[in-house]
């Protein structure tokens, strides 16, 4: 179960939020009054650090999420931000900069939001495998990209992300390709299982780092991190 706090000026504008996170599993406590004491340098960090993500509601302007992100990201809790609007690519890696993890609509379906919460599980699942192998480091040889110890699935998967050099590929297309149908519930819980799945493995194979992107929305790809320290092999996917 994950634990989650809402930062909020209206309790009553999260109550569908709310019911979405606790079909996800997820504990819920939207706030209004730890809010304010935030934004009056009052931060109970000792609170805030029981919770692994922080989400701040759209009811809170830009102005003061700045205010508030030097103080709540001492949490070291996973921020999203709720917002009514689209963000472009720059104003994404600003807020980012500052502290902000991710995003998600105020009007979101539960699989648009479960990707968001899945995409945090991730991250924190491969933080904490990647500071449990202490004993190892990373080799400046490269792997070669056929010697990675991965199912039939996840091999494909890979594949198709490997080729994609670094562009994001959809998530029509690898369910297309992976399951041969249009995506559906079950197809994109499957992805996200199986991209949880291969970061652990290429964590424990030795490679570390932000390996696989999940677009909000869109689809996956491959970072850089996963280019560095793997090569190219003669690849073929089996369609």
């Amino acid at each position: 179960m994950k634990n989650i706090i809402v930062l909020t000026k209206s309790l009553m504008s999260e109550q569908e939020l709310e019911q979405q996170l606790q079909q996800l599993d997820c504990e819920v406590y939207a706030s209004k009054r730890v809010l304010e004491q935030c934004l009056y340098d009052e931060v109970n960090l000792n609170l805030l650090r029981s919770f692994e993500i922080i989400l701040v509601s759209e009811t809170i302007s830009n102005n003061e999420l700045s205010w508030l992100l030097p103080a709540i990201k001492e949490a070291h809790a996973f921020i999203i931000r709720k917002t009514d609007t689209d963000l472009s690519g720059e104003e994404k890696r600003d807020w980012k900069k500052q502290g902000v993890f991710s995003w998600i609509k105020t009007h979101n379906t539960l699989e648009e939001l479960r990707e968001s919460i899945d995409e945090v599980v991730n991250r924190k699942n491969a933080k904490t495998l990647t500071s449990n192998i202490v004993a190892l480091r990373r080799s400046n040889e490269q792997k070669r990209f056929s010697t990675l110890t991965l199912t039939h699935k996840e091999r494909r998967l890979m594949t198709l992300l490997f080729q994609a050099n670094g562009s994001t590929v959809s998530r029509e297309e690898l369910s297309y390709k992976l399951w041969g149908k249009a995506p559906c519930n079950s197809t994109l819980t499957q992805l996200s299982t199986l991209t949880n799945k291969m970061k652990i493995k290429l964590a424990e194979q030795g490679i570390y780092g932000d390996i696989i992107q999940t677009v909000w929305g869109v689809g996956y790809k491959l970072m850089d991190d996963f280019y560095d320290q793997v090569i190219s092999d003669e690849v073929v996917v089996e369609m």
